[in-house]
């Protein structure tokens, strides 16, 4: 097993946040866990982490799945227009009247 290459880690008074560009999943972590984290091998909950895809496996190619991504979310008669999704919350700073 690895890391996954979308992995983004952000580091906030003791804690880390982890956050995968890939499969859309977070996890925070203490300060021991993140270096254990790092250390595939070590971390008790790799098997949960490498289903939310924080870890896969040596072999797996996963430029491949995130260009199946975009290719799912590209329209197919404008290559150029892209289809995303907004998840919205009723916790929003941007003050939107719903």
């Amino acid at each position: 097993m690895k890391e996954s290459k979308y992995n983004i880690s952000v580091e906030y008074k003791g804690n880390w946040l982890v956050y995968n560009l890939l499969k859309s999943t977070c996890v925070i972590l203490d300060c021991d866990e993140y270096h254990r984290f790092k250390d595939c091998r070590s971390f008790e909950g790799s098997k949960q982490l490498h289903k939310m895809g924080f870890y896969v496996d040596k072999d797996y190619n996963e430029i491949k799945e995130a260009l199946y991504y975009i290719r799912r979310n590209t329209d197919q008669r404008n290559q150029n227009l892209r289809r995303h999704r907004i998840y919205t919350t009723l916790a929003c700073n941007a003050r939107c009247p719903y």
